[in-house]
């Protein structure tokens, strides 16, 4: 097939050239000749075999085309082209997002059109501090996580509210990264599709202390036994502070003491 639709074009163009030389009523009378659609279909720069390529215009399929081992295509228009026309190149594959692009056919010009397979990534979402409230001008980024390129990124809002847009290749392995200085950096892992990725981040200050506060009565665990969790916060977790306060009745009073320290 792919051989026939080269031979094809050869022959069409050799037809162009041919009536480059012809007079306009010599024109009209030679049959009807197609307008092409040609080129390579890749993503990340790599050719895509086997894909189905069709031809679209004014709402039906002209005609339909597989890629090649080098991800070439080939697809055209029976009908004779007085002028240039608008259509649409639609492409799928098993695995992949279906895709659309719009191009234009010429009346006396092969038209030479390769197509990045890509998808439309959008990320969305807050960033908050620890305490729950928003966070203006923190940089969201979309990251490659192979060779860490930033592929597109935004900044909150006032209101610590993100969006973003980007055409990147389908299943890309990224991570989606909060970051402002004076912050923690915190991010989430992500295969693009075409979708929304929508992910609300929590970063602490950097100069916020972590703290642990364990209530416990005497009669029923000992300080021994209950500083051994303590001692795992402070080690593997990054506590700074751990307080232990046992037998207490002033529980309101102990809440109003732990609220000083959230706010402090």
């Amino acid at each position: 097939m792919k051989t026939n639709k080269k031979n094809i074009r050869m022959g069409a163009i050799v037809t162009l050239v041919l009536l480059s030389f012809m007079t306009l009523s010599q024109i009209t009378s030679v049959q009807a000749l197609g307008a092409i659609v040609s080129g390579e279909v890749t993503c990340d720069s790599t050719a895509v075999n086997n894909a189905l390529v069709s031809l679209i215009v004014y709402d039906v399929v002209e005609d339909t085309d597989y890629t090649d081992a080098n991800g070439e295509y080939l697809v055209f228009l029976r009908d004779l082209l007085t002028s240039t026309i608008p259509c649409t190149i639609k492409v799928e594959k098993s695995g992949y997002t279906t895709i659309y692009r719009d191009t234009y056919l010429y009346p006396s010009t092969p038209t030479d059109f390769d197509i990045e397979w890509e998808v439309t990534q959008t990320c969305n979402g807050y960033v908050y501090d620890h305490v729950g409230d928003a966070i203006s001008g923190a940089t969201v980024k979309l990251i490659r996580i192979s060779n860490s390129a930033v592929l597109d990124s935004g900044t909150t809002d006032a209101y610590g509210e993100y969006s973003f847009s980007v055409d990147v290749q389908e299943n890309l392995y990224c991570k989606i990264q909060a970051e402002k200085s004076g912050y923690d950096t915190a991010y989430i892992t992500v295969y693009c599709s075409d979708q929304t990725t929508s992910y609300n981040f929590r970063i602490s200050s950097t100069s916020v202390d972590k703290i642990a506060v364990f209530f416990y009565a005497t009669d029923a665990i000992t300080y021994d036994y209950i500083s051994i969790y303590g001692d795992q916060l402070e080690d593997e977790e990054d506590f700074d502070t751990i307080i232990y306060i046992e037998n207490t009745d002033d529980w309101e009073g102990n809440m109003t003491y732990i609220d000083t320290l959230e706010s402090s």
